[in-house]
């Protein structure tokens, strides 16, 4: 998974397979109005990101703090200005998660 930003000028959210990095899908990320953790009846830790009231895209961390750590990086992303940056010692914290799509909606 990537951000990578469109010659639109619209950030973009690519998702490849694991094993070949082949592009599987692409969502576009304008006009994001939230990133909240949602009720999901298959997957206990699933977050949204939002354009209003409409979901863009749902995924889930493997645990309730690996998806509270992916709402943190997309919030990060979407309005860094906001958002605090945490430092341990000055030094940045790197961590490498799955996430599971589970819906989406084409805008």
């Amino acid at each position: 998974m990537e951000i990578v930003l469109a010659d639109s000028g619209i950030p973009e959210l690519h998702i490849y397979k694991l094993e070949t990095r082949e592009l599987v899908d692409v969502y576009q990320l304008h006009d994001i109005t939230d990133v909240v953790m949602v009720g999901s009846k298959t997957h206990a830790h699933a977050f949204e990101i939002k354009s209003g009231d409409t979901s863009v895209l749902v995924m889930s961390g493997t645990t309730e703090l690996s998806s509270r750590e992916w709402i943190w990086t997309f919030k990060k992303l979407f309005w860094p200005q906001t958002i605090p940056t945490p430092s341990n010692n000055g030094m940045y914290r790197q961590s490498v998660f799955c996430i599971s799509v589970l819906d989406t909606v084409t805008l």
